[in-house]
């Protein structure tokens, strides 16, 4: 799961926005306990 997460934030900068909102919230979650970490 780290690393999912880890490919996740690298590419948050570019994220598709054909993507599900869903998806992106979760990875916005994801970074935002990332830089809390």
């Amino acid at each position: 799961m780290s690393s999912s997460s880890t490919q996740q934030n690298l590419s948050f900068g570019n994220y598709p926005i054909m993507q599900s909102k869903e998806k992106h919230e979760d990875i916005k979650f994801i970074n935002i306990q990332d830089i809390g970490a």
